[in-house]
């Protein structure tokens, strides 16, 4: 107690005088790039404060539990460890407050609203320390506490969330009456609202954007306007709406809610017609592109609004039963009964990762099978969800030939068929589907010309084709695929590359050079893989753009050891199947580090023995691992090859240290082949460190990075 009280005084009275510097001079101050992402960890830490002064507020609750002594001890306690957090939370917010966007007379008062409440919870400390026993002056000290911290909470959502966010349950809601209003308030500034205005508001614009008004919308930020109406496609806003989600300038960022493709199209047709934001529904063309689509976003948004879900929701232990690394199951949203499904990686899908769902078949509403080996003969299981109401299949192995089966799946509003076998012969399915809207169809056999007759035939389904290019326009192709169902290569097994496209042209390299539409050899027969190889592969066709570069790191087994142990263990969740993940041939997913085939060390570093039956002729060693930057997933630092008769007497053969990335590179599975001279032993060690500090180019520069590892190979000479 008494250790923490001086503790409390000396950050108490030093961190005053920090803040008051910071505060009189922090137009003239710059934060080290190294302090900043401190800054971003205020959002975390100040929960902490806030629930240690409401704790102080509660005390006097115990008081007639206590001894006068235990109370005044505990209440003590509370108010030096209320003190100490509340000071390091407010420098750390004083940090984020010099980052771009944050420029509001909310922040201001958010900031020193945090420094009187600093300074209330000194002098509550002070009146601990000479001893005050005026229960008025401490009593008022804790309310004013109280009272700061609520209304520094509440200048602190409005910031992030916007204008009367604490108090935003209480008030209440206006319906839009259409007739008084623009359409752009009724269908476009509600998408604005709860997709761009967190980050681009009065209180906080990040890129000096403010979209939370109609005069900042129209100015723009600092990367320029946010649309032409003369060439919307140019348009900045749409543009980096449909920038890849791993791209950092796709808005809304990775994490946050996205826009959904309606909300997309509305938005360019919107663009298109003049950006309005000032004439009403009466005064719209009824045959203006943005006025249907804004018709069908309002009726969707009545809809949704009077959804009822009455059925029983599941238990939670089926939902913990189905919930495995390819397979996620839950709830539409907060108390729903109503259940999202998706089942991922096609490589390691099994038909009873669908059956098993059949125990939630009365509650699921929406089932993603996006790329999955799915066929004919699943729509039989599928057809017995009958509360479905989005069934996305796109990338399967489905030809519709059996598509009428789906007719129990009454209340079916969207079906997602794009990149696969169906033909025109679907129409057939179409009677059994009396309330579906939507229908996906693009990369599919079926042309305009029969989804023109289709949408005078069944005017109440929305057919969509994708984007049908002009005379002329080249598109691009899609990457090559590879055919093999595992990246680990049995002794004479050879890759094989895919393209779904008749008449594509593959191309690759094993040099590491980029392959091109010339001198790049084709691919025709399968390749021969000896120990690790990379092939690098694009795709060409005539009339078509190449493709995007696609790379696949392919590995041969080698000497299997008998057994293996972590001498440092994994640290969070990522313990993979144990210690054998990495002798058991499987392989991981560089995007998909949770899954049960990869361990992951950050604290420790992967420091692992390998125990053979006897000893065995060892010159080369790989080591399989993930790079997933966005996820502080890097390669190795540094790496050990230990070797000896026994775990007691080994000796170092070899040290490496990996080239680390320059830059943010994809997602993928690296691997590094380590070689040295022949050794023959029973017991072999490998220690990976990982990265001790992020790079400075990285958004997480001064970090600790992780090492994930799916796969330790051992090769012979003879290999």
């Amino acid at each position: 107690m008494k250790l923490l009280s001086r503790i409390a005084a000396q950050v108490g009275f030093a961190g005053l005088i920090l803040l008051g510097f910071l505060l009189c001079f922090e137009g003239k101050i710059e934060i080290p790039t190294w302090l900043q992402p401190l800054g971003r960890m205020h959002p975390l830490l100040l929960h902490l404060p806030i629930g240690v002064v409401s704790l102080l507020v509660l005390l006097p609750l115990l008081k007639k539990e206590l001894a006068s002594t235990a109370y005044e001890k505990v209440q003590s306690f509370v108010i030096d460890l209320g003190l100490i957090l509340t000071i390091f939370t407010t420098l750390l917010g004083l940090f984020l407050a010099q980052e771009d966007g944050y420029i509001s007379d909310a922040v201001s008062t958010h900031k020193w609203l945090a420094v009187g409440l600093c300074v209330a919870l000194y002098a509550l400390h002070l009146t601990q320390q000479v001893e005050i026993k005026n229960k008025w002056v401490t009593n008022g000290l804790i309310g004013l506490g109280f009272l700061l911290i609520v209304l520094t909470g509440h200048y602190g959502g409005a910031i992030t969330h916007g204008e009367d966010y604490l108090w935003e349950p209480l008030m209440d809601e206006e319906a839009i009456a259409l007739d008084q209003v623009s359409l752009f308030t009724a269908v476009v500034s509600p998408i604005i609202q709860t997709k761009c205005e967190n980050c681009h508001n009065e209180s906080k614009s990040k890129g000096k954007l403010v979209m939370s008004t109609e005069a900042g919308l129209l100015k723009g930020g600092e990367s320029g306007p946010l649309w032409r109406t003369d060439q919307v496609d140019s348009s900045l806003l749409l543009i980096r709406l449909h920038l890849p989600m791993t791209e950092k300038e796709h808005m809304p960022p990775k994490g946050k809610p996205q826009l959904k493709p309606h909300e997309v199209e509305l938005l360019s047709a919107w663009i298109k017609e003049g950006a309005d934001m000032k004439t009403k529904k009466a005064e719209w063309d009824p045959s203006s592109t943005f006025y249907q689509l804004a018709m069908s976003q309002l009726e969707r948004k009545a809809a949704s609004g009077t959804a009822k879900y009455d059925f029983p929701a599941a238990s939670v232990k089926t939902l913990q039963a189905l919930n495995t690394p390819f397979r996620s199951v839950y709830p539409v949203a907060v108390s729903s009964p109503a259940l999202h499904a998706k089942i991922s990686v096609r490589n390691y899908y099994e038909p009873s990762f669908l059956e098993e769902l059949l125990a939630v078949k009365d509650q699921l509403v929406y089932l993603n099978l996006t790329d999955l080996p799915i066929t004919e003969e699943d729509l039989s299981i599928i057809a017995r969800f009958s509360r479905l109401e989005t069934l996305i299949l796109n990338g399967t192995d489905v030809d519709g030939t059996n598509l009428k089966e789906l007719a129990t799946c009454e209340e079916l509003r969207l079906l997602a068929l794009s990149n696969t076998g169906v033909t025109e012969a679907i129409e057939d399915a179409f009677e059994g589907l009396d309330k579906l809207e939507d229908l996906y169809i693009w990369s599919t056999k079926i042309d305009s010309t029969v989804v023109e007759s289709w949408q005078n035939k069944y005017p109440h389904i929305r057919f969509d084709l994708g984007h049908i290019p002009t005379e002329g326009e080249m598109l691009k192709l899609n990457p090559p695929a590879l055919a093999n169902e595992k990246m680990l290569l049995q002794e004479g097994e050879e890759a094989i590359l895919k393209h779904n496209l008749p008449g594509a042209v593959i191309r690759y390299t094993m040099d590491g050079t980029e392959p091109d539409s010339s001198n790049s050899p084709i691919f025709t027969d399968p390749i021969p893989i000896k120990g690790i190889t990379t092939i690098r592969a694009k795709a060409f066709r005539e009339g078509w753009l190449g493709s995007e570069e696609t790379s696949f790191t392919l590995f041969q087994k080698g000497i299997k050891p008998k057994d293996v142990e972590l001498i440092q263990p994994t640290n969070g969740n990522y313990k993979g199947s144990g210690p054998s993940t990495l002798i058991d041939s499987e392989k991981g997913i560089a995007s998909n580090f949770r899954s049960p085939f990869w361990l992951g060390f950050k604290d420790n570093p992967m420091e692992t023995l390998f125990i053979f039956d006897q000893a065995e002729a060892v010159n080369k060693l790989v080591l399989s691992y993930a790079l997933n930057m966005g996820s502080y997933i890097m390669p190795p630092q540094k790496i050990e090859i230990w070797a000896g008769p026994d775990r007691d007497n080994m000796r170092k053969v070899k040290e490496v240290r990996p080239t680390q990335p320059s830059g943010y590179r994809p997602n993928t599975v690296e691997a590094v082949t380590i070689d040295f001279a022949t050794t023959e032993y029973p017991v072999y060690k490998l220690v990976a460190y990982p990265i001790s500090v992020m790079p400075a180019w990285h958004a997480g520069a001064g970090d600790k990075g992780w090492v994930f590892s799916d796969e330790v190979l051992f090769f012979s000479p003879t290999d």
